[in-house]
């Protein structure tokens, strides 16, 4: 499934870790903005894992 990935986080180290890791699925289109060849779930596994408490710093489409 291609997915497109926004994220807009404060802390840049938090930042930084998300941007990496969104790195290994997919291409950077730009600074905060991804397009992922992967499935729901481990999207969504990468995502929570870096998202700060009570945050939901993101968004995807399919």
């Amino acid at each position: 499934m291609l997915a497109i990935i926004t994220y807009d986080v404060v802390s840049n180290r938090r930042r930084a870790k998300l941007h990496r890791a969104l790195k290994e699925f997919g291409l950077n289109t730009q600074k905060s903005v991804f397009e992922c060849d992967s499935d729901d779930r481990t999207l969504a596994a990468v995502l929570t894992g870096h998202a700060g408490p009570n945050t939901v710093p993101y968004s995807y489409w399919r």
